[in-house]
């Protein structure tokens, strides 16, 4: 019955979004992927995890997401076999995202269900677990990031983030080592998508803290037997952190010609607040997409 319903959903999926697969490269699609004469070879690929010019054609938008370009590299292949042809085919890259995002939707199940059977037992966490994936993976607000084909990166990092928490709290549950190994990896991937993954070491905090020891978050700055699991849930999350920092050094060192926005980083910060509202606004009435 699980299959069945999984393979229903994906159906249904395909048939919803069935008529974004030929949309056309907008915004900065143009110098990620149109201009980009890095991405037209796949033989290029181990040039991308050490040069991060090969992820736009303006110096100030290249950053270090090696694992983005990868994906557009290995979609310019499967797509456009004439390398002389200046019409790039889209299909191939939406496919692949769309792809990515039922791996996105199925581990966000996987991660639910694991969040929630810890405070609700086995049985609610599936059935609320479904749901949450389902109102996600219908919204109309995602089909902003699915329709924009260089937001593939929020696709992938989102789910290396998911997964990442997933093995994480697999690990938690059972204890063994190698799903905490495998939760660095996700990491890792995250990390090379895009850096938005920096978050992640938050979220293993507050999961630690809120699921798996059943703290309320507000409470957590009170008394001695609260200060000390909050010590435990920052030891544990502290590994996350290490990882995110090291790599946030490296990727700054091999992309210093990067700036936020592709202009002023005060400028882009400043805008941010009415960004995440935009989003979060869009998210309870998705109207004006």
């Amino acid at each position: 019955m699980k299959y069945l319903i999984s393979f229903s959903i994906t159906v249904i999926l395909i048939a919803f979004y069935s008529k974004h697969f030929t949309n056309s490269f907008q915004f900065d699609d143009s110098h990620t992927i149109v201009e980009n004469m890095a991405i037209r070879s796949v033989g290029n690929i181990p040039d991308f995890f050490i040069d991060a010019t090969t992820f736009s054609s303006l110096p100030r938008n290249q950053s270090y997401r090696p694992l983005v370009t990868t994906k557009l590299a290995i979609d310019y292949w499967l797509g456009n076999n004439d390398i002389t042809s200046d019409q790039i085919n889209p299909v191939p890259f939406h496919i692949t995202s769309f792809l990515i995002f039922l791996i996105q939707l199925w581990g966000m199940y996987l991660l639910f269900e694991k969040i929630l059977s810890f405070s609700y037992g086995a049985n609610a966490s599936k059935l609320f677990s479904l749901a949450a994936v389902l109102l996600y993976g219908f919204h109309a607000a995602i089909a902003e990031t699915l329709n924009y084909i260089i937001s593939c990166s929020e696709i992938m990092v989102t789910m290396f983030i998911v997964y990442s928490l997933y093995f994480f709290l697999r690990y938690r549950e059972n204890n063994h080592r190698y799903n905490l190994i495998i939760s660095y990896f996700f990491l890792l991937f995250g990390l090379l998508t895009k850096e938005i993954a920096l978050v992640t070491f938050i979220l293993v905090f507050l999961v630690e803290t809120i699921f798996v020891k059943n703290i309320p978050l507000l409470s957590l700055f009170v008394g001695t037997k609260k200060s000390n699991s909050l010590y435990k849930s920052i030891k544990v999350a502290a590994p996350y952190f290490i990882i995110s920092v090291l790599f946030f050094v490296l990727s700054k060192m091999l992309a210093p010609q990067w700036q936020s926005g592709g202009e002023s980083a005060i400028d882009y910060m400043l805008t941010q607040f009415f960004i995440i509202s935009h989003y979060i606004f869009t998210f309870f009435a998705p109207f004006n997409l």
